[in-house]
């Protein structure tokens, strides 16, 4: 299966709206339902429908029958309210379950029941760091009922936040900066680059290469590697402002160590 959405449905009174993917408002759907409307909009082959008891009676048959229009597969999976612990392990394991055998995978947290887009972040992080899935959006509509149109905007970032913390707390922590980091690093400076950013940056990901060769030096105890590789880390650090600036646009998290 290609491009698989997993989704939830509540039990609010949801209506029709002209969803559009944020920043291209010219290509709309009208739905009541978020997750058809990403599926329309980022060519979803299937939708993996999360549904309480209560969401179920109240959306679940609508729901299918308009998927089923566009030919979109529905696969729907019953999940608790999540008022207990237990109940909350049991939503993590369905969530887990649903991308057995998977390389890639969308979530949408557009009408999420109660708690669940915060377990939705965690299981996300699990199944990017454990099992090596990618992921292809996070998307969340932002209906607004005095508004014709109705952006959805893929939530990414927050993702991205989270790895920062991740490889910016590791790094604190150990002086270890590791391969993963400045991967991530090399990700977000052809980003910028991709999606024509207002900053193109030019030391960020030289610094994060010298992170990581102190790093490696260290490890193996190379000295003489070490005072090079430290020589080049300082003589990079004294163009600061430029520093400071392309973190502050591109990472926050990373900046703070500057600022340390």
């Amino acid at each position: 299966m290609g491009n698989v959405l997993i989704s939830f449905l509540g039990v609010g009174d949801y209506k029709v709206t002209k969803y559009f993917m944020n920043g291209d408002d010219e290509k709309v759907f009208s739905t009541k339902y978020a997750p058809i409307a990403i599926a329309n909009l980022a060519n979803i082959e299937k939708i993996i429908l999360l549904v309480t008891k209560e969401s179920r009676n109240k959306h679940f048959e609508q729901f299918k029958k308009e998927a089923n229009d566009l030919c979109v597969k529905v696969e729907d999976r019953d999940i608790p309210e999540g008022l207990t612990e237990n109940e909350r392990w049991e939503i993590w394991d369905k969530v887990i379950d649903c991308t057995e055998s998977m390389n890639q995978i969308s979530f949408d947290i557009t009408h999420s029941y109660r708690l669940i887009p915060f377990y939705v972040f965690l299981t996300i992080e699990f199944l990017r760091n454990i099992r090596g899935i990618d992921l292809g959006g996070l998307y969340y509509g932002l209906y607004d009922k005095d508004k014709e149109k109705s952006p959805i905007i893929n939530l990414g970032e927050v993702l991205d936040i989270l790895s920062w913390i991740n490889f910016s707390g590791f790094f604190v922590k150990t002086g270890i900066f590791s391969k993963d980091a400045r991967d991530f690093v090399r990700k977000i400076h052809a980003g910028a680059y991709r999606n024509n950013s207002s900053i193109k940056p030019k030391i960020l990901q030289t610094i994060a290469g010298n992170f990581e060769s102190i790093s490696s030096s260290l490890n193996l105890a190379q000295d003489i590697n070490i005072n090079k590789y430290t020589d080049d880390l300082l003589k990079n650090l004294e163009k600061e402002d430029d520093l400071i600036k392309e973190a502050n646009y591109l990472a926050k998290p990373f900046e703070k160590i500057f600022k340390s």
